[in-house]
């Protein structure tokens, strides 16, 4: 079915030559792509879900604010999951950026022209937030009025506290005895439940621990050393999805002995389609095998391209169905058997 057309917007261009700016180049163009952004009542949708807080009325507020809204076709029924709704409001928040701590705003939108590179205290400081009254928001939820900083506030108070859950794991991480805590181990911390507290969403993950792991670099407010240099070898990244499902993650998982019964092996190994560093690729979805489920095999992919004549795509992939069930073989067959 179509769901209506695609908007396109491109801004001006700008010439890199000797005297220019690349910092202010490269700020001027965020703040043309958030210009540039168009929002759907899908988006107010999705924000309201994530806030609880009624659709009309956010999406009313936004409008109020200022900000276009088109009418989206998409209708209510159409169940949105987590990681649906959190990309279309971090586009709604990408607009509000003006109105989030100021941390948040620097993590949605750098702004090089203000220097995001400032010192850790200096940019804790100025990221507190006004505290969040949630009887107020309540209030007007029951009495049909809702604003945008009422929106803004229940928002903040969501992203704050994953900054707070950031902090708390590193001064466990730091507690443990880890001296050196970076962005991808804070990021490992809020995506695992601790003491009971349900993980993170991944975005949310990510700008905590992006948040927090800046708050504590030195205070030169530059990065460390460690970064890879000229003399080290580049090894290649694994781009791994943000969502993991259960079907389609190439996470660790637990091995099973168990034979599959649609194709030759274990239920726990399979052969999957991956973009790995922008390039197609054929990789093993288990670690049965040691280092062989870590690598992704490039030439493999090209091999059933080139040799084998198979066309294939990435995301062209069917759904796996469970196996029908059916009925008991007959007395006869079994007492024979």
């Amino acid at each position: 079915p179509s769901y209506g057309n695609v908007h396109m917007q491109l801004g001006p261009a700008n010439i890199l030559d000797g005297s220019a700016n690349l910092p202010e180049i490269l700020s001027s163009v965020q703040e043309k792509l958030v210009d540039l952004t168009s929002l759907s009542t899908l988006h107010g949708r999705a924000l309201a879900e994530l806030l609880e807080l009624p659709t009309p009325l956010v999406c009313t507020a936004l409008t109020d604010a200022g900000i276009s809204m088109r009418t989206s076709r998409f209708s209510d029924g159409v169940r949105l999951t987590d990681a649906q709704r959190w990309p279309l409001a971090l586009q709604t928040a990408a607009m509000l950026k003006d109105r989030l701590p100021r941390h948040w705003a620097h993590w949605l939108v750098e702004p090089v022209a203000e220097g995001y590179g400032g010192q850790p205290g200096e940019l804790s400081e100025a990221a507190i937030s006004e505290a969040v009254d949630r009887d107020d928001v309540a209030k007007d939820y029951e009495s049909s009025v809702l604003d945008v900083d009422a929106v803004v506030a229940a928002l903040s108070e969501q992203l704050e506290e994953a900054v707070a859950a950031g902090r708390g794991a590193a001064e466990r991480l730091h507690e443990s005895g880890m001296l050196k805590i970076t962005e991808e181990h804070l990021v490992q911390q809020l995506l695992q439940t601790q003491d009971g507290r349900r993980p993170l969403p991944p975005p949310l993950a990510r700008g905590a621990a992006a948040i927090v792991a800046r708050q504590l670099l030195p205070r030169t407010g530059k990065l460390d050393s460690d970064a890879v240099g000229p003399a080290k070898v580049r090894e290649t990244s694994k781009v791994e999805s943000l969502w993991p499902d259960a079907v389609n993650s190439l996470a660790p998982m637990q091995q099973r002995n168990e034979e599959a019964l649609d194709r030759w092996g274990f239920k726990d190994t399979r052969f999957v389609a991956r973009w790995v560093d922008g390039q197609p690729a054929v990789q093993m979805a288990s670690k049965r095998y040691g280092s062989v489920g870590e690598r992704p095999s490039f030439q493999l992919w090209a091999f059933f391209q080139r040799e084998l004549k198979v066309s294939m795509g990435v995301r062209d992939t069917l759904p796996e169905k469970p196996l029908p069930d059916l009925p008991p073989p007959a007395d006869s067959l079994v007492a024979q058997l």
